[in-house]
């Protein structure tokens, strides 16, 4: 498994993994934050948080508010 499976290895400010970084990117942190708040990230994705994208857009292994301020 990867060692940071929540950060895009290819750009890690592409939550959506679409090729851009574009405003998406940013409210798709946001979205996950208001709905399960900060918080460290587990070291595995189920298929089902699959959903939720790339969230970890700093590297550190929590989803925070600075994983958004990374972005912008």
């Amino acid at each position: 498994p990867p060692t940071k499976p929540w950060s895009n290895g290819r750009n890690g400010l592409d939550v959506n993994d679409d090729g851009v970084v574009a405003p998406i990117d940013a409210a798709m942190i946001l979205s996950t934050l208001n709905a399960f708040g900060s918080r460290a990230l587990p070291q595995f994705r189920a298929e089902a948080t699959k959903l939720w994208g790339f969230v970890d857009s700093s590297g550190d292994g929590f989803l925070t508010p600075l994983d958004v301020l990374t972005i912008i």
